[in-house]
């Protein structure tokens, strides 16, 4: 969650370094759903990758609160409007 607020708090405009830090906490909280190493790999493959889709949706979901507040969002920073970033 630190990295998190770093890279938010830089304003990155990366939508892969943004979504990266909740990847990979979902990735791990996936992967130990089963004590199988198989199933527990493949677990941690899907949690990364809906770690990724939560925040894009989050950020999505957000959009217009952010932009009205001007707060964070990878969208708003990788496109120049509202429209664009949805």
């Amino acid at each position: 969650m630190n990295r998190q607020f770093k890279l938010e708090s830089e304003s990155c405009k990366s939508i892969d370094q943004a979504c990266e830090p909740t990847a990979v906490i979902m990735s791990e909280l996936a992967s130990r759903i089963s004590s199988d190493d198989s199933q527990s790999e493949q677990l941690k493959g899907f949690g990364y990758h809906l770690g990724r889709f939560v925040y894009l949706a989050d950020a999505h979901d957000d959009a217009e609160e952010d932009l009205k507040h001007n707060n964070y969002n990878v969208l708003l920073k990788y496109h120049n409007n509202l429209d664009d970033a949805k």
